[in-house]
């Protein structure tokens, strides 16, 4: 649906112009976490991570997940490419990561807003 790609579109930009000061892979994983849990625990839960010391130690820089954490995330609608690299949009371009984007919209304040005939509002703090 065109009109839902629109949407989805605005949305994405908002999140890419939220995490433009994101620089490495433990910034993007930090960030990802910070928006998508209430705390470090669920993110270790989701992500088949064992304790919230390991997830830290991801966020410095000092390990990289393996494999199976990756694809933990990935089963979340994180776009690994963009965790990793850097490069392309936080969320993926499967069902996933269109229920993620709708899901991150929903639960960040400034997010946009959509109605239910799908317009699209910025009433947060992107506005003002």
């Amino acid at each position: 649906n065109v009109h839902t790609n629109n949407v989805l579109d605005t949305v994405s930009v908002w999140h890419r112009t939220r995490l433009s000061k994101v620089t490495g892979f433990g910034d993007r994983l930090r960030s990802v976490v910070d928006q998508m849990f209430d705390n470090q625990m669920e993110a270790c839960i989701a992500f088949g991570i064992s304790s919230p010391q390991l997830l830290r130690r991801y966020f410095t820089g000092m390990i990289v997940p393996s494999g199976s954490v990756l694809a933990a995330i990935a089963s979340c609608g994180v776009n690994v490419n963009w965790l990793l690299t850097g490069k392309g949009e936080l969320c993926s371009q499967d069902e996933a990561g269109t229920f993620l984007m709708g899901y991150l919209a929903n639960r960040c304040p400034d997010a946009p807003e959509i109605d239910d005939n799908g317009q699209v509002s910025f009433s947060g703090a992107l506005s003002r």
